[in-house]
């Protein structure tokens, strides 16, 4: 099976009741239209619909004329997903055909209990200070580069890692919560930033360092 190339696109929302589920969100070909979005969650099909207008989303994207028919809301039967983490995958259709995919992940009940760090820090790295925002974002990329990095890495019994640039923590807090075996490292040229990974997050080391080379690490 091709690879589908990637996309334009984000997941706004999801709501999982004990039975029933949605995804909202937008997804825009870079070069072609798209008619449908079809979102798959755990590997199972939730729903299939067509595109409707975001306005605001064309907005962000003058130079491509088709990008205002984005937006999707897939909906359907749901079983025993609720509270669990989520690997979404939305599939843009053309005619019926696959064109374009994204993919996605959201944080189950087990993540809620990681700390996070105050307004002001969440907007030093975000520019919002909205928790739930930022724990999403937070969750997605940190599932997303380590499940890149565990198709590349040879097997080993405990890997290591430095997250260059920690931040507050945004994605590095729920690492050691999805590689529990990972040997974890974390910097920043933020020292507040930084001193608050050390008393909230799982990790062997982090690291106040300057903006210039080298770092204190062989």
């Amino acid at each position: 099976m091709t690879a589908l190339p990637g996309a334009l696109g984000l997941v706004d929302g999801v709501v999982i009741a004990p039975e029933w589920g949605a995804v909202d969100g937008w997804l825009v070909h870079p070069d072609h239209p798209i008619d449908h979005a079809r979102v798959m969650l755990n590997g199972a099909l939730l729903g299939e619909c067509a595109l409707d207008p975001r306005p605001d989303v064309a907005g962000f994207f003058p130079t491509v004329p088709h990008a205002e028919r984005c937006r999707y809301l897939a909906q359907g039967p749901v079983h025993e997903l609720q509270g669990k983490p989520l690997f979404i995958e939305v599939i843009g259709l053309h005619n019926g055909r696959e064109a374009i995919r994204t993919e996605d992940y959201w944080p189950g009940e087990d993540m809620l209990a990681i700390p996070s760090p105050d307004a002001a820090l969440m907007r030093r790295v975000s520019g919002r200070g909205d928790e739930a925002s930022f724990r999403q974002t937070g969750y997605g990329i940190a599932a997303q580069m380590l499940a890149a990095v565990r198709q590349y890495l040879p097997p080993t019994p405990r890997a290591r890692l430095l997250d260059w640039g920690c931040g507050s923590g945004r994605a590095t807090r729920y690492m050691k919560a999805l590689w529990p075996e990972l040997h974890l490292t974390g910097c920043d040229i933020d020292a507040e930033a930084v001193a608050w990974c050390r008393q909230h997050v799982a990790g062997e080391r982090f690291d106040a360092t300057g903006p210039y080379p080298p770092l204190p690490y062989p």
